[in-house]
């Protein structure tokens, strides 16, 4: 079994996802993370980038090259001082996810 990152109990993973995260030239195989406070993408038990959601900037869908100068289309999170590209199926439903996960967040903070 390969191994995945802990989830700390304060946290609620939302989703998992395999995919490919941007590194320089090449691309890095592993799993994508949403939970209700970060992004994450790991190989296995690898942190190889995360992200808290309330410093996510951007995040939307474009179609670049990928493996083998394939168009794909990825996620594109904008932070405060990175970007990252993640090849993943189903770009779309993680927008939506994303953006559901962001709603929530700001939902809880207004009823504080």
């Amino acid at each position: 079994m390969i191994p995945s990152i802990t989830i700390p109990e304060n946290e609620e993973l939302i989703a998992k996802e395999q995919g490919l995260c941007e590194h320089g030239i090449s691309w890095k195989p592993g799993h994508l993370y949403l939970t209700d406070k970060r992004i994450v993408f790991a190989q296995g038990a690898r942190i190889f980038f995360q992200g808290a959601i309330k410093n996510l900037v951007l995040c939307k869908v474009v179609k670049r090259k990928c493996i083998l100068g394939k168009m794909v289309k990825q996620l594109v999170f904008v932070f405060e001082n990175r970007s990252v590209y993640i090849a993943t199926r189903n770009v779309e439903e993680w927008m939506s996810t994303i953006g559901q996960v962001i709603n929530d967040g700001t939902d809880k903070s207004d009823t504080k």
